[in-house]
């Protein structure tokens, strides 16, 4: 995976830096910079267009050496200085990881479309465009989130639940949408970034509708604690702010952020996970968390001075923003 988000000469360089010996991509994003990297490396291009996919240049490209007996999906991820990076999960991983969620296959071909509202270059992005594969259940796609475009959507179809990037939660209470618009949604399901728990709030109590944050990160190869529709109708606010509840499998603790030792509930420190999708191991996070009593997350900020901003983060000792 590559970001579109570029300019077309990063976009360029990225494809010159991989050296894959096929490009798959919008035909917008075939610019000039682009041919001049494919051209030059012998690459082969598919476009995706308003009429499908087609071969673009190339079509007689040698073909590549035998691939690796364990493919991975190189999805793209960022700590808090330089460019993204592929983080590689195995087929195997992945393919268990959307099997093992137990989505059943839609019965009803009326049903409304997945509303896509995260690029597929990272793990959500995936996640979602695999699950609704699935399901059989068709997607609709935007060149960009526009808050507009999911309020026309949420108008239209009226499903009951949606997800949405965090950062469109204060953005749909400064648009002030009409509670009409949005009266079928009983859930929006969000992460990527902290939610304030005063916007929670607010935007539950301003449109009755339930917001339910979830934690994860490709390291971990997607979600790994959730407050589910279960765990919010137990506790209600009770847990506002909270994520939830490790996820079937998955492992937390939290450590002291100077000493490493493993702290008792209602601690805050360093987040340790285990991902059963990645291995057995323990992966250290910078995110300072607590775990209260009862097992449920909640996300405090950095330990490392990254600040988050715009779906961006920025480290305090460097000038670079770069993608989560």
């Amino acid at each position: 995976m590559i970001y579109a988000f570029q300019s077309p000469s990063a976009m360029a360089a990225s494809v010159e830096k991989l050296g894959s010996p096929v490009v798959m991509m919008m035909e917008q994003d075939l610019t000039p910079e682009v041919v001049d990297v494919v051209q030059r490396h012998t690459m082969g291009v598919i476009t995706l267009g308003d009429h499908g996919a087609q071969t673009a240049m190339n079509a007689a490209s040698p073909e590549p050496a035998p691939s690796d007996p364990f493919p991975t999906i190189d999805i793209l991820t960022s700590g808090t200085t330089g460019p993204p990076k592929q983080f590689p999960i195995s087929h195997d991983v992945f393919a268990h990881m959307m099997l093992n969620q137990g989505s059943p296959v839609l019965e009803d071909p009326t049903a409304p479309p997945f509303m896509m509202a995260f690029p597929f270059g990272n793990i959500a992005g995936v996640s979602m465009l695999a699950g609704s594969f699935l399901q059989g259940q068709s997607i609709r796609l935007l060149e960009r989130f526009s808050l507009e475009e999911w309020r026309r959507y949420v108008v239209e179809y009226r499903p009951t639940a949606s997800g949405l990037p965090s950062s469109a939660i204060p953005m749909a209470l400064e648009a002030r949408l009409p509670p009409d618009d949005l009266a079928s949604l009983k859930y929006i399901s969000t992460g990527a970034a902290p939610l304030d728990v005063e916007v929670q709030k607010r935007f539950q109590d301003t449109y009755g509708i339930r917001v339910l944050l979830i934690y994860g990160a490709t390291e971990f190869g997607g979600p790994v604690a959730a407050m589910t529709p279960a765990l919010d109708a137990e506790w209600g606010d009770a847990k506002l702010g909270g994520s939830g509840r490790a996820l079937p499998g998955a492992k937390l603790r939290v450590r002291d952020q100077e000493t490493g030792e493993i702290l008792e509930a209602g601690g805050t420190g360093l987040l340790d996970v285990v991902s059963p999708r990645m291995g057995p191991e323990w992966i250290s996070t910078s995110d300072l968390v607590t775990i209260d009593e009862d097992g449920f997350l909640f996300c405090i900020g950095r330990a490392d001075g990254a600040i988050m901003r715009g779906g961006f983060t920025c480290n305090q000792c460097s000038t670079s923003l770069v993608r989560r």
